[in-house]
């Protein structure tokens, strides 16, 4: 090539420009950057990442919340998963809470079926229905139970109540309270709960002694004799003796308590006499022992001296029994002679009342000896 020639540097041209698209601008009226001009899919401005708009008060550029979690097609966050685990906490207290709800509903229900028993049973005694007391509780001894003619005669219980009842398992316990008369009395009473049923292993029934008599009387209430030697059971009351007046003892009515509570004895104990038909034979036999004694020349009277009763004969006893001791005062007179003196007379009785055999003595020489004497 000429050296003339002027060597010219290659020229490149820029390419056009391209047109530029107009800025997107937000709801705010901010521009918001091109999608061309971000990072790739890591890039946090990415338009993944802006198609959703900021918080409202949250400057852009801030994150706003953790990447949602997708779980069978739907995403849950973390307030999603915050209130399950509350649902959860919430559901594992309900459960113990009921549980426990239900057995206090169990326990007070049984709880109230043992009051109504122990209240039922004290209503029955309150209003002498010994039958129906026998039923709600039988009785734990073979021993039998006076009827309600007893125990309708007698003062009963008033205000009784229920004062507790407790039901563990199948046992339980209830105290009762009444009043008799002047006194108030608490009683503990077990309970047993049997094929889902409450029975009262317990209860009110008492069996006095009646260390007083002997067989030869047997109390009465009511016209209905206790028993002898076992006598019969009977509830809460004050029970009333009857008057007995037989051939041989007669008893005044004295009262007494069965207060329900078998720890305390109760003993019958009755105001009993001997009966005057008893008491007029003595005197006969004691007059019979004197004549024979005038007439053998024992007693040193004079002939025409008379003997007869000096006041009442006693009974030297305080219960009944077979052999009786009678004290009978005699007096002989003649003229002005008067001497007083006292027979002693004892008869033995047999299993139904009769005299069996009879003696006399104080008499006489001999006086100590007893002899026998007709009436």
């Amino acid at each position: 090539m000429p050296e003339d020639v002027p060597q010219e540097m290659p020229q490149f041209a820029m390419p056009p420009a391209a047109l530029a698209r107009p800025a997107a601008h937000g709801d705010d009226g901010v521009p918001t950057p091109d999608a061309e001009h971000l990072g790739g899919p890591g890039d946090p401005r990415s338009s993944r990442h802006l198609a959703e708009p900021a918080a409202p008060g949250r400057p852009l550029g801030e994150p706003t919340e953790p990447p949602r979690t997708e779980v069978g097609g739907r995403r849950f966050g973390w307030r999603q998963l915050a209130i399950v685990g509350l649902v959860c906490a919430l559901v594992g207290v309900a459960i113990p809470l009921s549980l426990q709800s239900a057995e206090r509903t169990a326990a007070a229900a049984q709880t109230e079926q043992l009051r109504g028993l122990a209240e039922r049973y004290l209503a029955a005694i309150a209003a002498g229905d010994a039958e129906a007391a026998s039923a709600l509780v039988p009785p734990a001894r073979s021993v039998p139970v006076a009827p309600n003619a007893v125990l309708e005669s007698a003062t009963r219980i008033d205000q009784p109540e229920v004062v507790h009842a407790l039901a563990d398992g199948d046992t339980g316990v209830v105290q009762v309270r009444y009043r008799l008369r002047t006194a108030v009395i608490s009683r503990l009473l077990d309970a047993q709960r049997v094929d889902g049923e409450w029975q009262l292993t317990s209860s009110l029934l008492e069996q006095p002694r009646l260390s007083d008599f002997s067989g030869v009387i047997i109390p009465t209430v009511a016209g209905v004799e206790l028993g002898y030697p076992v006598p019969l059971q009977l509830y809460p009351g004050w029970y009333r003796l009857d008057s007995i007046e037989r051939s041989i003892y007669q008893s005044v009515d004295e009262g007494f308590a069965i207060d329900g509570i078998p720890t305390t004895d109760t003993e019958l104990a009755a105001s009993v006499r001997l009966s005057q038909t008893m008491l007029d034979d003595a005197t006969a036999r004691a007059l019979v022992y004197a004549e024979a004694c005038a007439d053998s020349g024992a007693c040193v009277w004079p002939d025409t001296a008379t003997v007869r009763a000096d006041g009442a004969a006693q009974w030297m006893g305080d219960h009944p029994t077979r052999l009786l001791f009678i004290q009978v005062p005699l007096i002989a007179q003649s003229g002005s002679f008067n001497e007083q003196v006292v027979v002693q007379v004892v008869i033995l009785l047999d299993e139904l009342g009769g005299v069996m055999d009879a003696s006399c003595s104080g008499l006489g020489s001999q006086g100590e000896e007893p002899v026998a004497c007709e009436a």
